[in-house]
């Protein structure tokens, strides 16, 4: 597969675990279901796609998914990892380009490398931000082929 078709193949295996998800009342009531995947390449190609009915939710999944991938494209952490790393004082944020004040807060933004090293950052919201990240693991894990989440 080349890079393209494997990110596509990421996007359908999330596609495929969004209802198993989704049948948890705690998560479907996070954003009533509506949701937005991002995945952004090292090149900066946005590959991405929304979950659900109503516009305006995603709309709002689709903000805190884009913090959260780009978070990961410029630090290469995940996103609770980097936060975490940075209020520990363990890197200095202003290396990064992330300020403080666009720290998400949430899981949900995972590093993935494909199996030729090349580097995919992806982003889940509207679902807990653990339940994000147990998706996206799930998914990649799903894909094969040398696709691994970093971190």
């Amino acid at each position: 597969m080349n890079h393209v078709q494997t990110i596509h193949a990421l996007m359908e295996a999330v596609v495929s675990l969004v209802p198993k998800f989704l049948e948890d009342p705690e998560d479907f009531k996070i954003a009533d279901g509506n949701m937005a995947l991002y995945i952004l390449d090292d090149s900066g190609n946005m590959y991405g796609r929304m979950f659900g009915s109503d516009r305006a939710k995603q709309r709002i999944s689709g903000k805190v998914a884009w913090h959260k991938v780009t978070q990961v494209w410029l630090t290469r952490k995940s996103t609770g990892t980097y936060e975490r790393l940075v209020y520990n004082n363990e890197v200095p944020w202003w290396e990064y380009g992330v300020p403080k004040n666009e720290f998400i807060g949430w899981e949900g933004g995972v590093p993935v490398q494909m199996a030729d090293g090349s580097f995919l950052a992806v982003a889940l919201s509207g679902l807990r931000g653990d339940k994000d990240v147990e998706l996206l693991h799930e998914a990649v894990a799903g894909v094969g082929g040398g696709l691994q989440v970093l971190d």
